[in-house]
């Protein structure tokens, strides 16, 4: 995957979230956006997601630009899986209807075919069982493997991951985590927003550090993590990779 990212500025009643935010990064598999809360992180997902909509900027993603006209972003929406922190299921339906409506709905997939995609990932990810529970009779970490299981079945180009595991106990967040091991070794292209550093350093072939809503370091996972050129990446790599 090749990501380029020019000049970004978007801001909130006022207040700037990402001023100038600038990368590129060729040819990853899985790319780690680190850095303190407030930095921009969540914000620049959501750009990449095709949630928000910069006041300036550019985003290419494997050479194709990213168009910010609604059309176009509905058209990419439909082409990335995300997966938030709060998971974002519907309380109503069941595991498995949270998983198929959307192959349904925005995807036009035969009701059937759409069904033993679900099932075939839920089994994958042995959550077969609980196929007709809803949501409240889930772990918070089945709920987030419902949410992974969404986000891949629709076949997405790629998968984007805001902080998956930060609701979640520590069983919980192994459970999740293992999951998202299983994605990156399969092959598949991956953004990930983590605090769970020391997970990052083995799944993550490129990272960039993002603070005061710029990216102040990108590169390769061990260099950008273990010899950051500023201070302040020095600083909070050792605070955070010290209690990891």
């Amino acid at each position: 995957m090749k990501l380029e990212i020019k000049d970004l500025h978007k801001s909130y009643d006022g207040v700037s979230v990402l001023s100038g935010t600038a990368l590129v990064c060729e040819d990853f598999r899985c790319l780690v956006l680190v850095g303190p809360s407030g930095g921009g992180k969540t914000t620049l997902l959501r750009v990449l997601a095709g949630l928000e909509i910069p006041e300036r900027g550019s985003v290419r993603i494997d050479d194709e630009p990213l168009d910010f006209e609604e059309a176009a972003l509905r058209r990419h929406r439909r082409e990335v899986g995300t997966v938030f922190q709060a998971f974002n299921l519907f309380p109503h339906l069941t595991a498995l209807a949270n998983i198929t409506l959307p192959l349904n709905v925005v995807h036009g997939c035969d009701p059937g075919q759409a069904e033993a995609r679900a099932m075939e990932l839920l089994a994958r990810f042995q959550l077969a069982d609980h196929a007709g529970k809803k949501p409240a009779q889930l772990s918070g970490g089945q709920r987030q493997r419902v949410a992974l299981v969404r986000a891949i079945a629709i076949k997405p180009k790629f998968l984007l991951f805001d902080e998956p595991t930060s609701a979640l106990d520590p069983e919980m967040t192994a459970e999740v985590l293992d999951m998202i091991q299983d994605l990156r070794q399969e092959g598949r292209d991956l953004i990930l927003v983590t605090h769970q550093l020391a997970f990052a350093q083995t799944v993550a072939d490129q990272a960039a550090f993002v603070a005061e809503g710029r990216i102040l370091e990108s590169g390769p996972t061990e260099q950008v993590f273990s010899q950051g050129n500023t201070e302040i990446c020095r600083s909070f790599m050792r605070r955070v990779l010290r209690f990891d």
